[in-house]
């Protein structure tokens, strides 16, 4: 499995743990909205055609977990206190 199919079922995982946590339907226009995010890229992500990039895997890593970068191959950012 690819890095964007690894992206792709991770993302889609945490949307359904979302909706199910929230307990309420909620749209890939809603999911975008949370993320602050395009809904085009989020979809293309969800799809596994594009990787999201440096500024959004933040975003990603911020709202669902920092196993995203462990999916990507990528070090964790180190946390900055003060």
């Amino acid at each position: 499995m690819n890095n964007k199919e690894k992206v792709s079922k991770w993302l889609n995982t945490k949307y359904r743990d979302w909706i199910n946590e929230t307990e309420e339907i909620k749209s890939r226009k809603e999911l975008a909205k949370y993320l602050n995010v395009d809904y085009t890229l989020l979809t293309r992500w969800l799809t596994g055609s594009v990787l999201p990039g440096n500024d959004n895997v933040i975003k990603l890593a911020n709202k669902f977990g920092p196993e995203i970068y462990d999916l990507l191959g990528w070090e964790k950012p180190i946390a900055h206190n003060g």
